[in-house]
């Protein structure tokens, strides 16, 4: 085991203040949502980035269209464990996504919705993209498994969805108990690789009771141990998915509840629910 003295600090302090004042400091990858990046400074390497949200409110439409800007936009190779769709449904919400095109699965794509089909396709195809979708995955093996992706494929970022389905269970262990050492783990990994990884999370029925829907950090299943080893929380809300009628009709609310050296606040980006597409506000 290696020991830290006091010239390997300095050293590091003089080698963080060089990086900062030349413009350099960032290490990780863009989301490509500009206010997003403005608070958070992106995906930072060694970091694990928590997206909560209720069911349908928009937690893998988010995941994957930060997956696009990365991965298709930015040619950065993209790991997707998906413990909970098929690799073939997120496939085609990928392709509807890129496409900005809706197909029925009975239907027959013709004219320009077939081309446009094409290039999204042809765009998915060449850019860096994994998605892995072993389902009722043991902690061990998905931990394995990031390690391999990560040696064989040089990858950027990793997204996880979702937490709640790894499955890591002792017999002793309380709920809370198995969520905190799941935490700790991804956390050793992500610092062990030295790559951002971002975990979609559910939340528990509290928002559902209150008059202001709107999601809080306490909301987080398993709570706590979640809010504690993550470096950034996400918080997902849409007023349409409570109110039809809403004034805020075609807009994802992020709420940035924490960030280790990025500031909290809320930010909006334009969502268009028939192709799960979101995009920065005009």
């Amino acid at each position: 085991m290696g020991y830290s003295d006091f010239e390997s600090t300095a050293e590091a302090v003089r080698q963080k203040t060089k990086n900062i004042i030349e413009g350099v400091n960032f290490s990780g990858v863009q989301t490509g949502y500009m206010d997003l990046d403005t608070r958070i400074h992106g995906l930072a390497n060694g970091n694990i980035v928590v997206i909560g949200g209720r069911p349908s409110m928009g937690k893998t439409a988010f995941a994957l269209n930060l997956m696009e800007n990365i991965a298709v936009d930015c040619k950065k190779t993209a790991l997707y464990f998906s413990l909970e769709l098929s690799k073939s449904m997120l496939i085609e919400r990928l392709l509807r996504q890129v496409a900005r095109v809706w197909c029925g699965r009975t239907e027959i794509p013709t004219g320009a919705t077939r081309e446009k089909l094409e290039a999204a396709s042809e765009k998915i195809v060449s850019s860096p993209i994994i998605i892995d979708d072993k389902s009722e995955m043991e902690l061990d093996d998905l931990v394995d498994r990031i390690r391999h992706y990560v040696s064989e494929y040089s990858v950027d970022v990793i997204f996880i969805d979702y937490l709640q389905l790894i499955n890591a269970e002792k017999m002793s262990d309380s709920y809370q108990e198995q969520m905190a050492f799941i935490m700790k783990t991804l956390k050793n990994i992500a610092r062990e690789i030295d790559r951002p990884v971002v975990v979609l999370s559910q939340l528990n029925r509290t928002a559902e009771w209150r008059a202001d829907h709107h999601p809080m950090l306490a909301d987080l299943r398993g709570s706590g141990c979640i809010e504690d080893e993550a470096d950034t929380v996400l918080l997902l809300y849409r007023d349409e998915y409570y109110d039809c009628d809403s004034e805020e009709r075609g807009i994802m609310e992020v709420y940035v509840a924490k960030d280790n050296l990025g500031y909290p606040g809320k930010l909006r980006l334009s969502y268009e629910p028939l192709y799960c597409k979101l995009s920065n506000m005009q």
